[in-house]
């Protein structure tokens, strides 16, 4: 859940971009942005800026506007994230020291019975939910410096 206005925003634009409402030729113009938001120019600013640090805008002389797919760089960043997801499984098999923790997989598995049992539109936000269950798959395996990597790669993955 968004604790800010500016985070609000951020998750807004971004789903927004994510299913694609927004054409890549679209420049995007603030005033109409804060209207059809209901913000003022401030925290879409911030939203902005920190698209354009997750890939999802680029910068152009005059404004900003949604990254045009890339699907040889989409495969790529999902191979890359099916390598990290499947070294944080081997990691585990391969020492007895290292072990999953079973109640965050039961607390992840129930979330998904509830979401098979009543599931939500398909929009943005499953796009949410898909990237929080990669990462929580990674969590139970204990490594902080993965789940770090796979997080960052699920912004570029996000367009």
């Amino acid at each position: 859940e968004p604790v800010s206005l500016r985070d609000r925003v951020y998750l807004d634009l971004g789903k927004l971009l994510m299913v694609g409402e927004i054409d890549h030729r679209t420049r995007l113009v603030e005033s109409q942005l804060c209207e059809t938001l209901n913000v003022s120019r401030t925290p879409l600013r911030e939203a902005l800026v920190r698209l354009h640090a997750d890939g999802m805008l680029e910068r152009r002389p005059d404004g900003y506007y949604p990254v045009a797919l890339d699907i040889p760089g989409v495969r790529d960043l999902y191979e890359l994230r099916i390598t990290i997801e499947l070294r944080g499984i081997t990691r585990i098999l391969e020492t007895d020291e290292l072990h999953y923790d079973k109640d965050r997989l039961s607390a992840l598995r129930a979330e998904w019975l509830d979401l098979k049992a009543s599931p939500p539109p398909p929009d943005g936000d499953m796009v949410l939910r898909d990237e929080s269950f990669h990462l929580e798959l990674c969590a139970a395996s204990g490594n902080k410096a993965m789940v770090a990597t796979l997080d960052n790669l699920n912004r570029r993955i996000r367009l």
